[in-house]
């Protein structure tokens, strides 16, 4: 008996049949119900990658009613983990207009490092075009530039593409390719 036979069967018992852990990527949308059952393991698991885990499987464009939890779960994790990181990016995936001034916040909370990277993906696919500056603003930090710089491409507006011409020559290829990315974006959707 593996370590996950609880929630699989717990799963099981509310129609969902997975073979393994790994099958939980296959929850969609249609399977809101779920969502109290890997809520229940998200609090009761404390390990990190076992938490990471279930917040992949709740990693689901809709599942707005999660967000709040995720957040809490956020601040709960240890400085800087894989776990924090996770949680952005199922954020960025969730898109929850109403946690955006909760967004905006962890962004600001230095602290956290990279862990607010994908925090910046989730405000641009947001697309509220009042955090075009706020985005901007964060355009030169370290632990952020390329996140904002994909965060920016979701927006169709001209100005953005100055503000991005500049790291066409960043000393990061990676930074680079995501800078001619978002403003060929940009130029297309215009």
């Amino acid at each position: 008996m593996n370590k996950y036979s609880d929630l699989l069967n717990d799963l099981s018992k509310s129609g969902l049949h997975f073979e393994s852990i790994n099958d939980l990527n296959k929850i969609n949308l249609k399977n809101k119900d779920v969502i109290p059952i890997l809520l229940k393991y998200l609090k009761m698991y404390t390990d990190p990658w076992d938490k990471e885990i279930i917040i992949r499987a709740l990693s689901v464009k809709g599942f707005t009613t999660i967000t709040s939890t995720l957040i809490e779960e956020f601040y709960r994790a240890s400085d800087q983990s894989s776990l924090k990181w996770s949680i952005g990016n199922a954020i960025s995936i969730i898109q929850d207009k109403d946690i955006k001034d909760r967004i905006v916040k962890i962004i600001t909370e230095k602290e956290h490092g990279t862990a607010r990277q994908m925090f910046c993906v989730a405000l641009g696919k947001l697309k509220d075009s009042k955090s075009i500056p706020f985005l901007l603003e964060n355009l030169n930090d370290p632990d952020l530039t390329g996140h904002v710089i994909i965060a920016l491409s979701n927006f169709n507006e001209k100005h953005i593409i100055e503000k991005l011409e500049p790291f066409l020559e960043y000393p990061n290829s990676w930074i680079q390719k995501e800078a001619k990315s978002a403003i060929n974006k940009i130029i297309k959707n215009d």
